[in-house]
């Protein structure tokens, strides 16, 4: 029997296997939307955030207020 975050792992392999033609962030953005459990909710839904970060790597979104350095 294998973990939550095996499955994950190997959903997001075949994912990459079935699409080597999709560019890296546009594969990011696949695996999500296809989610392969029910719920995003649970240990599941953590397992697969976790090997989506350990796959993809963190995703991290500029905050508005900070101002370049000069």
């Amino acid at each position: 029997m294998s973990s939550w975050y095996q499955r994950s792992m190997s959903f997001i392999r075949q994912q990459k296997a079935e699409h080597p033609e999709m560019p890296h962030a546009e594969l990011r953005k696949h695996c999500s939307k296809h989610y392969p459990f029910s719920e995003r909710r649970g240990y599941a839904y953590k397992a697969f955030l976790h090997a989506m970060r350990d796959v993809f790597g963190q995703q991290r979104k500029a905050k508005g207020n900070q101002h370049e350095l000069l």
